[in-house]
């Protein structure tokens, strides 16, 4: 979930328009203090608005399959030389989320 908010917040068009909830992530998950009782705050929202919105949700689930597809699993069957059936694409999420959940930030890989 860090990379997924790492991602998101680190492009500018997305903050611009206001385009965090179509990633499923919350505005305050992008400029989140340090500061503990906040951090509580913003977890205790997060899961209210993953409870009552189902289409924030579902954005949110598709943006960490697609990451994991992406810097988990494919890396990982390139390893051991192993293929599966459609080869890991992700081809369940459009062309502008896809390009800001492959975009590594300065301190990624």
């Amino acid at each position: 979930e860090e990379l997924l908010v790492g991602r998101v917040g680190g492009v500018g068009w997305v903050k611009k328009y206001g385009e965090e909830e179509s990633f499923g992530v919350l505005k305050a998950e992008c400029s989140s203090s340090n500061d503990e009782s906040d951090e509580e705050e913003l977890e205790k929202k997060l899961r209210e608005t993953i409870k009552i919105n189902p289409l924030f949700r579902m954005n949110r689930a598709e943006c960490l399959l697609c990451l994991f597809l992406d810097t988990v699993e494919r890396p990982k069957l390139e390893l051991l030389g192993e293929g599966v059936t459609g080869g890991s694409e992700v081809d369940f999420i459009d062309a502008d989320r896809l390009e800001v959940l492959r975009t590594a930030n300065d301190g990624e890989d």
